[in-house]
């Protein structure tokens, strides 16, 4: 076996650590603990909005930040949700970068979900970053017939920024590889199916 490596997870829920639980929080979840028992070090960077102590018997280490608005987000969701929505992703990327840049590893995963690694990506000085690409904010609208709102469009174009400056892309299935290709006008060759664990 190669040497070990230091393995970073970026994700905004992993089961176990939150209360929450997702299809996100499980993938991670999965990968944390099958990374852990092949030798491998992992600190999962948890990006949430509540303030999370996670358990200390936890096989991996977590290392939770709290995404931090400005004050005036909060005043903005009474008057327009979607503009919240939008204060509150861009607070979770800067957050998610900054912390990023304070772990050494050798690489990360993340989702494409949430963008979270959009700032960190850009940056010259950091680790290869794989992003695992499920369901995308376009493929969500189209699926909740939501009406197309400049947040929407803003939301889409970060994930697909993020998509577009990953160093390695992964889908669960090559239906979905066709679909993400077509989306974000990638190579099919260069889009990994690697499924998810069951």
């Amino acid at each position: 076996m190669n040497a070990p490596l230091h393995v970073g997870l970026l994700t905004p829920a992993i089961v176990g650590a939150t209360g929450v639980a997702s299809g996100i929080g499980a993938h991670f979840r999965h990968l944390a603990d099958a990374l852990t028992s092949a030798g491998h070090r992992v600190t999962v960077l948890l990006v949430t909005e509540n303030q999370i102590s996670p358990p200390a018997d936890l096989p991996f280490a977590v290392r939770a930040v709290q995404i931090s608005p400005s004050p005036a987000a909060h005043l903005i969701v009474q008057v327009h949700w979607q503009l919240h929505q939008w204060t509150c992703l861009r607070a979770a990327i800067h957050t998610a970068s900054r912390a990023a840049h304070g772990l050494d590893v050798d690489i990360w995963e993340t989702t494409s979900t949430g963008s979270l690694a959009l700032d960190f990506l850009a940056s010259r000085r950091r680790a290869p970053v794989v992003t695992r690409v499920s369901t995308t904010a376009a493929q969500l609208r189209a699926t909740n017939a939501g009406a197309v709102h400049w947040v929407n469009r803003r939301i889409e174009a970060w994930e697909r920024m993020a998509v577009l400056r990953s160093d390695r892309v992964f889908t669960h299935s090559a239906s979905h590889r066709g679909a993400i290709g077509v989306e974000f006008g990638l190579a099919l060759k260069s889009i990994a199916i690697v499924p998810h664990g069951i």
